[in-house]
């Protein structure tokens, strides 16, 4: 209530009580962050070289000289640059009887390699991953300790200059068929 000196009850002057509340709510916005609206994420950037199928990119992708002839690894690097989740359901390739994706960690971390001791003495570590969701934005990068594809049951020799096809089958994007040069055992592996 204002009294007929221009106050209010607790002795602020009328002609203040508008300045004051505007400075207090101008420092509310400032440190809410008020002033300026929230910043997109920024789309994840893929080489131009990479393979796409809608929302999907795929690139740097290898097959390593098998050091068995009836299995090999494929790796590669997927990245999400839509708004939605998308899932790896399968893959396929017309190199081997049958494609598995294995070891493929979902979290974007990579996968810890399999200890010394447990190479050393030949264990099994692998797991097969049935499928992978993508989120948007997300990479998942298959490599050596964090995720290949296995191709087992290898229809014929695969060799250093060659390339392997894969067929990756998203939920969303649908069928991505990527190509994979052969690398020899110990080369470094194609930069993308």
């Amino acid at each position: 209530m204002t009294s007929p000196t221009g106050t209010t009850r607790r002795g602020l002057p009328m002609r203040l009580v508008v300045p004051v509340f505007a400075i207090a709510l101008g420092i509310f916005a400032f440190v809410k962050g008020f002033d300026s609206p929230p910043k997109p994420a920024a789309a994840p950037v893929v080489p131009a070289s990479a393979t796409r199928a809608g929302d999907i990119a795929v690139y740097g992708a290898y097959v390593r000289e098998p050091a068995s002839p009836q299995t090999a690894a494929a790796y590669l690097v997927i990245t999400n640059v839509g708004s939605k989740t998308d899932t790896l359901s399968s893959v396929s390739s017309g190199a081997s009887a049958t494609a598995m994706l294995h070891d493929v960690n979902t979290s974007g971390s990579t996968t810890a390699a399999p200890s010394n001791a447990e190479q050393a003495e030949g264990a099994e570590t692998m797991t097969a991953t049935p499928n992978v969701p993508i989120k948007p934005g997300q990479t998942i990068t298959l490599k050596p300790g964090a995720g290949h594809i296995m191709l087992e049951g290898l229809i014929g020799p695969i060799v250093p200059g060659q390339t392997v096809n894969l067929l990756l089958n998203f939920n969303r994007a649908g069928g991505v068929v990527v190509v994979a040069p052969v690398i020899a055992i110990g080369a470094t592996p194609p930069k993308y």
